[in-house]
Formats: structure tokens, sequence, C-alpha cells
């Protein structure tokens, strides 16, 4: 095979490497695994006159640049199904383990499940959301405020066997929230070495991924090799 032959091969291979590399790394889930029933699980929304108990998992984004949609396993531990709640997304210091910056996404209003077995309670993000690799987030169940017809009865989130690690922690608070701009003022606390059963699945919405080379650039690069080939050619001919 002469060397231009082979330099073209490899730039031909390099293009489908890095289109099948870039399809691979079109979505990403964090899974912590199956839920838990019994003692392995966290109640949430049960007020008393001042405080309300909310319940969050932690994730640090990867090198995604879209949130999709997430999901917590919930149950009623009295199958009353009138639970009413908020799912949120913020960015997370863990630092000071309080929430950084504006409330970035939140669901409408949910109705909790009468079962008392974990269900799978997914929130879809419309268009995504835009999120920053690295960046840790925490997503979190909670109540807008405590005015009009907020009903909570007894609803649960289920944790799993999984232990904290890769950047994933799983949170409480029992503060009086307020509103939702008094969230950023709260402390999360942590309720065991355990996470709680979630589910995130994140693209890469319309911006590149940086560890992936764009296909101008492979294009660029294979040019320039097939450039360099035809010049050595030539001079092995002038000899």
């Amino acid at each position: 095979m002469s060397f231009v032959r082979l330099t073209a091969t490899l730039a031909i291979t390099a293009v489908a490497a890095t289109a099948a590399f870039t399809t691979a790394l079109s979505a990403q889930q964090i899974d912590t695994g199956a839920p838990l029933g019994g003692v392995n699980a966290n109640g949430f929304g049960q007020l008393n006159p001042s405080q309300a108990t909310l319940v969050g998992q932690t994730f640090v984004a990867p090198q995604y640049t879209q949130l999709d949609r997430f999901s917590f396993f919930l149950g009623d531990s009295r199958s009353f199904a009138l639970t009413s709640y908020n799912a949120f997304v913020a960015a997370y210091d863990g630092t000071t383990d309080m929430i950084s910056g504006p409330i970035l996404w939140q669901s409408a209003a949910r109705l909790g499940t009468a079962s008392q077995s974990p269900v799978e309670t997914v929130f879809e993000i419309d268009g995504g959301l835009s999120i920053l690799p690295g960046q840790r987030y925490i997503a979190f169940l909670g109540i807008p405020s405590l005015a009009g017809s907020f009903n909570q009865l007894g609803g649960v989130a289920y944790r799993t066997t999984s232990t904290m690690g890769d950047g994933l922690s799983s949170r409480f608070s029992t503060a009086y929230p307020g509103t939702v701009d008094s969230y950023a003022a709260m402390r999360w606390s942590m309720p065991a070495s355990s996470n709680f059963a979630f589910r995130a699945t994140f693209s890469n919405g319309a911006a590149p991924v940086s560890t992936v080379p764009e296909p101008a650039t492979v294009a660029l690069l294979a040019g320039g090799l097939l450039g360099t080939a035809v010049v050595a050619r030539r001079r092995r001919a002038l000899r």
C-alpha cells in the first residue's frame, strides 16, 4: 500500500472513529441503583408549625451539557396519595451544603402516589436544562410556599444500597422553606452513608463536547496528512 493510500485510510478511519465516539457520547445516565423498602426511606413533606422536610440528591455533571430528565422512587407511608410537591434543580455548594445561585428548574405541582412500595417518578425537562460539566447540582423535592391548598401527608423517598461516591450524596433539610427564593439560605444534611434511588439522563444538547474533536478539525487534519503524503511522493519521484 502506498504512503498516500495509507494516509487516506488513516484519515477516513479517524473520521469514522470520531463519529462513533460522538454517537457514544450523545447520552449518559447516572443510576444509583435499585430502591430499598422499610427503613431505607426518608420521609418528605411532613409539616409542623415551623418546619417542612425536603429530600434531594446531589450529583456532579459529566461532560455532557444538558440534563434531560431525572427520577426519584417515591411512595406514601399512609397510602393517601395526597402528598403534593414540586421538583427542583439548582447548583449546589458541597463545602457549605447549601444551594448556590437561583433555582434553575422547577416542575409543575405533582401529587404523590398511593403506593407504599417504591414507584419511579420521572421529571421530564422540556428542551433540557443547560448544565456545566464538573459543576455539582442538587435535584430535590420541595414546595414553592406553605400557602394555599398545600397537602403533606407522609411522602417517602426511597434510598438505595449505593454509598456516596462519584459526586453523589443524598441530602435532606427540615428548614422552613417560606418561598422558592429562600431555598438558597437553607442548609442541607446527609441522612446516611447512602444515596436515594435516583436516575438522571444527560445529553450533549446544542453545545459540543470539548473532549470530542469537531468534524472540521478532523477534516483539516486529514487534509494536512494527505498534503504531506503528496509532497513526500513528489520528492521521491524527483530523485
